[in-house]
């Protein structure tokens, strides 16, 4: 491969790993991917994680209504026909079988439009999932040439990892401690998995973990919270709901992890059931209510919490809760 080429290929994936919210990041990959292969116009589009529909990205020169058949049901059905997006091929006009023109998107829009030649990627990450869709189109006949068509291939994963919306909720749980499960939230609450992490029985669609914390995203919005939720009578998991930025996942809300914890301060289920419902302000006898037992023991239970947690007043034992995450949800003690 040609030092020119290979020079090219390393701006891409430089391109590709700048610092940059994703839409700024796809711009500046189109701008190198020009240097690759020349064209008049380009288009990066990605995969909704959350109703598998494509939305465009970065755009240099498409006009918006040949951007949305291109992003739309017509052009994925004539993209699924010649299994590009099981291939992960690039192809360009000249590749299509038979006649080109009888492809549609080329006879009715590209070529009306100008373009003699271009090329079409389905983009799938080294793991074999399809994240978004390359598009280029150019009015030279001789581009882009076989060889710059081999060297976008070659850009494929990289291209594919470029427009992957979960990659700003990967790079936040690799920030997380190691063997973390995680999802990530919508607005609407429903769960979206992430590729490449590992889920678990808890955060499954429809669970009541993610419910809760769904309802903790809507109650307190962008503040990061923990609380701990039971394995079973003796251990408990930690809980983790960390807002996403706005520039991840188009439409996510949150990221939830769960992992093992194992409790510093020896404090029993019923402590802790106790605990949370101090800091609600709960006094003993709302308490007791609750937990069909007299005032009287709740005040054993409140004494013998203080003292494990080396504090001297209710209003301590609930701040302390609140800054260590030792809440548990309501909830979570009828599981």
């Amino acid at each position: 491969m040609a030092v020119a080429a290979l020079d090219g290929i390393a701006r891409v994936a430089r391109a590709a790993s700048e610092p940059l919210a994703p839409r700024e990041r796809a711009v500046a990959v189109l701008a190198a991917l020009r240097e690759v292969v020349p064209f008049d116009h380009a288009a990066l589009s990605f995969v909704d994680p959350l109703d598998g529909q494509r939305r465009l990205l970065a755009n240099d020169g498409y006009d918006e209504s040949l951007l949305d058949h291109l992003n739309g049901p017509d052009f994925d059905e004539e993209i699924r026909s010649l299994d590009m997006h099981l291939t992960g091929q690039a192809v360009c006009m000249r590749d299509v079988p038979g006649d080109a023109l009888a492809v549609r998107t080329i006879a009715e829009r590209l070529v009306p439009a100008g373009y003699s030649e271009g090329l079409t990627m389905c983009l799938r990450t080294a793991d074999g999932r399809e994240t978004g869709l390359l598009n280029l189109s150019t009015a030279d006949p001789d581009h882009p040439s076989d060889t710059e068509r081999e060297l976008v291939q070659a850009l494929g994963a990289t291209l594919a990892n470029v427009v992957d919306p979960t990659q700003s909720a990967r790079f936040l749980l690799s920030l997380i401690e190691p063997g973390a499960f995680a999802i990530a939230l919508s607005r609407a609450g429903d769960v979206v998995r992430l590729a490449g992490v590992p889920g678990h029985v808890l955060l499954a669609e429809g669970a009541q973990l993610p419910r809760h914390a769904h309802s903790l995203t809507e109650r307190d919005g962008r503040r990061h919270t923990r609380f701990l939720w039971p394995a079973d009578d003796r251990r408990w998991h930690r809980i983790s709901v960390i807002p996403c930025r706005a520039d991840g996942i188009e439409g996510c809300d949150a990221v939830v992890t769960i992992a093992a914890e194992t409790l510093v301060i020896e404090l029993t289920r019923r402590e802790l059931e106790v605990l949370t419902m101090l800091t609600s302000g709960w006094s003993n006898a709302e308490i007791g209510s609750r937990l069909w037992i007299s005032p009287r023991t709740v005040g054993t239970y409140v004494e013998q919490v203080l003292g494990k947690l080396g504090v001297p007043t209710r209003a301590a034992a609930a701040a302390r809760a609140v800054a260590d995450g030792l809440i548990v949800p309501l909830e979570a003690f009828s599981t």
